[in-house]
């Protein structure tokens, strides 16, 4: 009885975040608000060299000066919340413009990468990111025109959306016994093209709200929200209250889709 009182979980909200009872909806008590609120924040067991958390893990924040060092959030998966993701970080403090860096990643060892001078994340085949100038780099190579810059107080929103895409695929003979057992005609028909569908991603970025547009597409797998700081000082902090409004917006959405389809079908 204990462990479903709302009222110990409302208490419990408010014992570990100021802001966790600004995010209380209808649909959700506050139990599963708590469970929310705690489980959201950087991964300290991926989180590079010389990145402190604080601030339930909220706050990122670089303690060197001599290489860039990135630090990741939970994995994001076609699975949920309907394909969309969306995750906003504040910038703290900036020390250098076109450093820091803001993105996503497809593999949890990114932060194990070789890091000196411009050996971040965008700079690798498996990373995709906004640098602070305002410009894209993935594997390596510059994405123009360039965004707007960002910089101290500055927020910056990631939107992660996977998308059913159609990829034609030929299906060949299986073995030459069977091709001895039908027609010149059959095995054309047997060659006949099928669609496979597959999920990949789109992310795009915001910049103190406003969309700047698709930034990369057709990212496949899994992702995973990445930081990465250069300059000592230099810090994040990831505002909850913007990716649980936008969770909240996609579950509505949703709900009145099927409303809409229930209608129709009736």
């Amino acid at each position: 009885m204990l462990a479903e009182d709302e009222l110990l979980w409302k208490n419990k909200v408010s014992e570990y975040s100021p802001w966790g009872a600004a995010l209380k909806t209808e649909a959700l008590s506050w139990k599963a608000l708590y469970r929310k609120i705690t489980s959201f924040g950087f991964d300290p067991d991926a989180c590079g060299k010389f990145i402190s958390l604080s601030e339930n893990n909220l706050l990122a924040t670089k303690s060197d000066d001599t290489k860039y060092s990135t630090v990741l959030g939970p994995k994001l998966t076609e699975e949920e919340e309907d394909g969309k993701h969306y995750w906003e970080v504040q910038v703290v403090d900036i020390k250098t413009s076109g450093c820091l860096c803001v993105g996503v990643v497809n593999t949890p060892d990114a932060i194990n990468f070789p890091s000196e001078s411009h050996g971040m994340f965008g700079h690798y085949t498996h990373g995709w990111g906004l640098f602070s100038d305002g410009e894209r780099c993935h594997g390596g190579s510059w994405v123009r025109p360039a965004y707007c810059s960002f910089t101290s107080g500055d927020r910056v929103g990631i939107l992660v959306e996977y998308k059913e895409e159609q990829n034609e695929k030929v299906q060949g003979d299986e073995s030459e016994e069977e091709q001895t057992e039908v027609s010149d005609e059959m095995k054309i028909k047997e060659k006949s093209c099928q669609k496979k569908s597959q999920k990949t991603a789109t992310v795009s970025f915001y910049i103190n709200g406003a969309c700047q547009g698709a930034a990369f597409t057709g990212l496949e797998g899994p992702l995973y929200p990445a930081c990465a700081l250069k300059r000592k000082g230099e810090s994040v902090r990831l505002l909850p209250e913007a990716s649980f409004r936008f969770e909240d917006k996609v579950e509505k959405v949703q709900v009145q889709n099927k409303e809409a389809d229930a209608s129709a079908t009736a």
